[in-house]
């Protein structure tokens, strides 16, 4: 998928750089009252407005479209293959994973908004420690901060982070519980 995206990308660019270039050779000959190189800058306007829906020529480019179009949503919807990391290893071999850091921000989120009294949350990773600042209904209760607190700690421990610093801020919101 990315080789296509790239593909696609360079394709582009070099088509709008051709086309650019294009014009400002014509813009610049019809400046100085020369003749027109490629395109005939009378002659395009007088072709466009003659032109009617039913013609060849613009039914023709209204396929090429469609089917170009076609063609890219079926490379943006088409499956990715499955990342599977192994579950068991044995004792002599060594597993490295590494979780971007957004990533593991963003499922420690939604982890925490997924508790009882909490509308939002907003969390900060770095490699030793864990902020995170939940809203709650009920305001900062120990129980609703303990229950922040061991859901961070469990989302840690799932991607193999030992978080000895777990800094927990807990606001009263004003909205309503989902």
């Amino acid at each position: 998928m990315r080789v296509i995206s790239r593909l696609f990308a360079a394709t582009l660019a070099l088509v709008l750089l051709a086309v650019s270039i294009l014009a400002l050779v014509e813009i610049t000959l019809a400046l100085f009252l020369q003749s027109p190189w490629l395109i005939d800058s009378t002659g395009w306007f007088d072709t466009l407005t003659s032109d009617t829906w039913s013609s060849p020529g613009v039914r023709g480019a209204l396929l090429a479209f469609a089917a170009a179009g076609l063609i890219l949503l079926l490379v943006a919807w088409a499956p990715r293959p499955v990342v599977a990391v192994p579950t068991e290893l044995d004792h002599d071999q060594a597993l490295t994973m590494t979780v971007r850091r957004r990533d593991f921000q963003s499922r420690v989120e939604a982890r925490v908004r997924d508790l009882p009294y909490i509308t939002a949350a907003t969390a900060t990773a770095s490699s030793r420690q864990i902020e995170v600042i939940a809203q709650s209904t009920r305001g900062a209760t120990p129980e609703i901060r303990a229950a922040v607190e061991s859901t961070v700690r469990a989302t840690a421990s799932q991607v193999g982070l030992d978080v000895d610093n777990c800094h927990i801020r807990v606001r009263k919101s004003a909205g309503r519980a989902a």
